[in-house]
């Protein structure tokens, strides 16, 4: 099954069905890949303004100008890393799930050069095609004749789906089928959801033997009772690395391979660090802790938690990349609250903190477990869901105090601790709990 099995191509007519396309959680407009309607823009453009005249396609997606002058920016480090590489290596890597420092990646890099080619995100030739708004709307026209639900969402995807994966389809995958493809494996992490130009490449490469291989980048896998990117993953790779978890249903497509995190800081801990969800009004992936209601709620749950530690406490809260946490919401608090603003990666600022508090169950939380770092987690388990196989692990760890089910209830242990969690966190029944839960 390819990468882009189920995308779909609007000059082909008479063709009832509109699958989702890539990531199939999420909602995309056009002209920007990574960029997602909000939950009230989707609602106005299916529910109300289609079934009126639709307007132009152009209030959805940036000029076209923008998107053909659009470029990407390669970093210094992805740069020297793929000039230390073969280029006739065997084994690709793109976009890998590494949490080390930089010095450490070019050490691996450098060892393994003649085996293994460290590639930037790959990047096309600027497509040129224009919106064919005719056909998208009678897609979305016909779609919306019946009242079915997922008619609707086809509607909604007939108009919002990017121009990559729709008008530009022909463009990228010919100048995939012009690119080398001598490498046998192909690793990555994250761009066979965020890349086009890569989703082609592997495309074409596994038409020709080339394999592809996917690790585990994010919460959620394996312990959601549903999780969509998990199952994407594993329907379009050979091969899925998790953080540690397996499948009964794939026991040799799904492996554990735990990735190689930042060792915890010796020297002078820097405190308690607050990490945060994404602080987003926006419904851009049906995944819990990205939606709306959720992250009001995980805010409201910080806001309590912070009230509530003593007035002695000192606390940074990390906002997550963009997404910034609503921090006058936390001027009242009697603790001194610092704030970080995300700059550099989470896990190297939380292998220097003494105690690292989430309020949520994303990816930051299984990164400081796997480093041996304090860890404490608050949420409300009504907006989670997790599967049989993962419960009784949780319940190990509410038990020893690293999940709390409210931000008052955190707080309260985070108070009694009195600073120091290193007795506690060195204590049998906590370690049990952690080693068997990574």
């Amino acid at each position: 099954m390819h990468v882009c099995d189920q995308w779909y191509d609007l000059k082909h007519e008479g063709i009832s069905s509109f699958p989702a396309m890539g990531y199939g959680d999420q909602i995309f407009i056009p002209g920007r890949s990574s960029t997602f309607a909000s939950a009230a823009t989707s609602r106005r453009t299916v529910f109300g303004a289609l079934l009126e005249p639709l307007e132009s396609l152009e209030m959805h997606m940036y000029t076209e100008q923008h998107a053909l002058t659009k470029r990407h920016r390669i970093s210094r480090r992805a740069s020297v890393m793929s000039r230390v590489s073969r280029r006739k290596a065997e084994v690709s890597v793109t976009l890998p799930y590494l949490k080390t420092t930089s010095n450490r990646e070019l050490r691996a890099a450098w060892r393994v050069r003649r085996v293994v080619r460290w590639e930037p995100e790959p990047r096309s030739a600027v497509a040129t095609s224009t919106v064919a708004e005719a056909a998208r709307k009678s897609v979305a026209m016909a779609a919306l004749r019946s009242s079915e639900a997922d008619r609707q969402l086809r509607a909604l995807i007939a108009l919002t789906a990017p121009l990559d994966l729709v008008e530009h389809f022909w463009e990228f995958h010919s100048w995939a089928a012009q690119q080398s493809v001598d490498a046998r494996l192909w690793y990555t992490a994250t761009a066979q959801h965020v890349s086009t130009a890569f989703m082609h490449r592997i495309a074409v490469a596994r038409e020709r033997g080339g394999r592809l291989l996917v690790h585990q980048h994010g919460g959620g896998y394996g312990i959601d009772e549903q999780h969509l990117g998990e199952d994407h993953d594993i329907a379009v790779s050979d091969r899925f690395y998790t953080f540690g978890w397996s499948r009964d249903d794939a026991p040799t497509q799904v492996r554990a391979l735990p990735t190689a995190m930042p060792q915890r800081s010796h020297g002078k801990s820097q405190g308690m660090l607050l990490m945060s969800l994404p602080v987003t009004r926006e419904v851009y992936r049906l995944q819990s802790f990205c939606l709306p209601s959720h992250v009001e709620r995980a805010v409201t749950l910080t806001v309590d938690f912070v009230a509530r530690l003593a007035a002695d406490t000192k606390v940074t809260l990390r906002h997550s990349g963009g997404d910034r946490f609503p921090m006058e919401r936390l001027a009242q608090a009697q603790a001194t609250v610092a704030e970080d603003r995300g700059a550099g990666r989470g896990s190297l600022a939380a292998s220097r903190a003494a105690l690292v508090v989430h309020n949520y169950l994303g990816t930051s939380w299984l990164e400081t477990l796997a480093m041996n770092v304090p860890t404490v987690c608050f949420y409300d388990p009504e907006f989670y869901r997790p599967r049989l196989a993962a419960q009784p692990f949780l319940e190990a760890l509410a038990r020893v105090g690293v999940l709390h089910y409210s931000g008052l209830e955190a707080a309260k242990f985070v108070n009694s601790l009195r600073g120091d969690p290193t007795a506690w966190w060195q204590s049998a029944e906590v370690q049990e709990a952690r080693e068997s839960f990574v």
